[in-house]
């Protein structure tokens, strides 16, 4: 029946949807770790995050949310849209800019304020490397409740639908705490407990960072609206 149609078309765009969701959020964190990892080897400074940390930050920061995204729900004037290219791109003009453009400035960010705490500070470089292992795994938790809907503003996307990304986060975000102030994985991680001032940093960064993905989909509302 035409029912069936309609149902399977908007599934299809459901899927396709986070398919693109997953893909940026993916390599969005993917390229600033590399970036950061590059630019202090050109740099010749020491590592902002090690080894470990980075792959914890993968498995058990970003793992989980971006295994929930694949479970959206979809927006809800997705059957009013134009209908897909066959050869549509996963990564659309506004999925590159938010990989690379909003990794470049995110990586900026994070290195100019790895080198003023290094380079200004009395922290030790373990002090300065958790605050960046921490800013790193945190404001993507934050960050992601943007990605969860590329046609809407923060605003006017439902957080709360997708009960599997609040789990998710609420995870990481208990993980990261742990992996912080936990004596056992300070060992293993080679982390130290932040300060106060720490958190203002790492929640300052995660503003501006949700800031600049709003602002780019505002663009592309913009532009998809002109043409």
């Amino acid at each position: 029946s035409f029912s069936i149609i309609t149902a399977a078309i908007k599934q299809g765009r459901i899927a396709f949807d986070n398919i693109r969701k997953v893909a940026i959020y993916l390599l969005s964190n993917s390229f600033t770790e590399f970036i950061i990892v590059m630019a202090s080897l050109v740099l010749k400074m020491p590592l902002p995050i090690t080894a470990v940390q980075i792959l914890w930050a993968n498995l058990v920061e970003d793992g989980l949310p971006n295994f929930a995204l694949a479970f959206e729900p979809g927006d809800d004037a997705i059957m009013k849209r134009r209908p897909l290219k066959r050869k549509e791109p996963i990564l659309d003009p506004e999925g590159m800019s938010l990989v690379f453009v909003f990794g470049v400035i995110r990586d900026t960010l994070l290195l100019t304020i790895f080198m003023a705490f290094y380079g200004w500070s009395n922290l030790s470089l373990i002090h300065i490397q958790t605050l960046m292992f921490a800013a790193l795994g945190t404001d993507s938790l934050i960050y992601v409740f943007s990605i969860k809907s590329l046609r809407s503003s923060l605003l006017h996307t439902r957080l709360l639908d997708n009960w599997y990304l609040v789990f998710a986060v609420a995870f990481g975000a208990a993980v990261m705490i742990a992996s912080v102030y936990t004596v056992s994985l300070n060992g293993l991680l080679s982390t130290v407990p932040l300060h106060m001032r720490d958190i203002g940093v790492i929640m300052g960064l995660g503003v501006v960072q949700v800031m600049f993905i709003e602002l780019t989909k505002y663009h592309f509302r913009r532009v998809r609206k002109e043409a």
